[in-house]
């Protein structure tokens, strides 16, 4: 049986729209391995999702995610877009977590407080 990561990779492998777009790759995923139709009402949808009977979407995009990052040939046309401006995003803001810096600060907060 394959994992979701696994049920992800294969999307991604055969349709290529699936690289740039959440809703495509939760529609595919959903029918081909959830057995969603268009006839299933959306309360059905949602309470499996609670049930975790399904995965979330989020899990399928963090999946997506991971599965680019590693493997270029499943990275769609928007991926190096995106990169960049998530770099963009990051660039000149502050590193704290993992440095001495960030340990610095919370142990002179502990010791303030």
């Amino acid at each position: 049986m394959k994992t979701i990561k696994e049920k992800v990779k294969a999307i991604l492998t055969q349709y290529k729209d699936t690289r740039d777009s959440e809703s495509l790759l939760s529609y595919w995923y959903y029918t081909e391995y959830c057995e969603m139709t268009s006839q299933t009402k959306i309360i059905d949808f949602f309470l499996r999702m609670e049930n975790k009977s399904i995965p979330t979407i989020q899990t399928l995009m963090r999946f997506s995610r991971q599965l680019q990052e590693q493997n270029e040939s499943l990275r769609g046309k928007e991926w190096e877009k995106r990169q960049r401006k998530i770099k963009k995003m990051f660039d000149g803001a502050p590193v704290l977590f993992g440095t001495r810096d960030y340990l610095s600060a919370v142990s002179h907060h502990a010791i303030a407080v």
